[in-house]
């Protein structure tokens, strides 16, 4: 069965829905007794209005405890009508007394408090007036465990409020982000246009050629990094494309250059022949910025070479080869034997005990 209209709206309709078919209920089984009549005319004829009132009326942050505070009444009201049946209104009750819903409040567990109180009140009182048997010890029971069982779903409400703050920030920082990157693509093209319109309109042995020619690369660059923001927003376009991988790594360390201390020099050992991987570039690109930067900091208080070794592995007959890159420091790394995974699909590390390899 399929409930259609707003959230608000599909709940009042559950509500309802289950009040009638309490009402129906009563009236076609003789053994909930004597007052089945008057527990159907209550349950059709005064609680669904009520209901109303209140899904109408009650704010969205107030509804989650009101809601609920409205179901406890009317079990601890009802069950007046139909003593006999006071197990099953305190099993019902306490789970009511705990509704999911009230941890959205930023005071529930205040709420959740006062529940139990009118819960252990309300059904110590219908047991006591029309002499319920054996309710001491249900009532016992429910008043030990209730604490733990409100410890358990505070616990539980501070932590979804937790993991609902980061998901916000998330949002929000990818909103950001994308926006940033939308506007900063707008500026790379007037930058980039007016940079090749200057190069056009100059001879080509002109002296600022050059000054020219590395705006547009830089332009180019900055591109990318609009790319990895876009990526990070969830607005890229997965655009995989033929690379050199030796080239690609050369641009890297171009951009590293200001970057990497001064006691560092990076050592890149590589085939003469090309070695072309299909990858989107601004990942690979993202990819190798924190690899190289991870072994520059592990090497903060160590002079020395950080190797980058480009090979081709043969990985069977019938499979296309693979390239590896393979980046070794001459610092501390992570502990031996420890896993770090840096980014998926494409690449995973591994660790060397004082490097790192990473695994197309």
């Amino acid at each position: 069965m399929k409930i259609v209209g707003a959230p608000r709206t599909r709940a009042l309709i559950l509500r309802i829905a289950a009040h009638l078919s309490l009402a129906a209920i009563a009236l076609l089984v003789p053994d909930v007794g004597p007052n089945r009549f008057w527990l159907a005319a209550l349950l059709t004829g005064v609680t669904p209005p009520i209901a109303i009132v209140v899904n109408l009326l009650t704010p969205d942050l107030a509804r989650n405890w009101v809601e609920a505070l409205f179901d406890l009444l009317l079990i601890v009201t009802v069950v007046h009508l139909v003593p006999h049946l006071w197990v099953p209104a305190m099993c019902l009750g306490l789970m009511v007394a705990l509704a999911p819903s009230v941890s959205l409040h930023p005071r529930s567990h205040w709420i959740y408090m006062g529940f139990g109180l009118i819960l252990l009140t309300g059904m110590t009182l219908v047991a006591l007036v029309h002499g319920v048997a054996d309710w001491g010890l249900a009532t016992a029971a429910v008043a030990v465990t209730y604490p733990a069982m409100l410890y358990y779903t505070y616990s539980q409400m501070k932590r979804m409020n937790e993991l609902r703050g980061r998901d916000q920030l998330m949002r929000g920082m990818t909103d950001l982000a994308g926006s940033v990157a939308h506007d900063f693509n707008n500026m790379l093209m007037g930058i980039g246009g007016h940079a090749e319109l200057a190069r056009r309109s100059l001879a080509p042995d002109h002296p600022a050629q050059v000054d020219i020619s590395e705006v547009l690369k830089g332009t180019e660059r900055a591109g990318q990094l609009s790319g990895q923001l876009l990526n990070f927003a969830g607005r890229g376009v997965d655009q995989s494309a033929e690379i050199n991988l030796l080239d690609e790594l050369r641009l890297i360390l171009g951009l590293l250059q200001t970057v990497l201390p001064p006691h560092i020099e990076v050592k890149v050992e590589a085939p003469a022949a090309p070695l072309y991987i299909e990858v989107n570039a601004s990942q690979l690109h993202q990819v190798l910025v924190n690899i190289l930067l991870n072994a520059s900091e592990a090497m903060s208080d160590t002079e020395g070479i950080i190797e980058v070794a480009l090979q081709r592995v043969e990985t069977g007959a019938h499979d296309a080869p693979q390239v590896e890159v393979v980046v070794r420091d001459r610092g501390h790394g992570i502990p031996a034997g420890e896993k770090l995974r840096v980014f998926e699909p494409f690449y995973t590390t591994k660790d060397w005990g004082h490097g790192l390899e990473i695994g197309r």
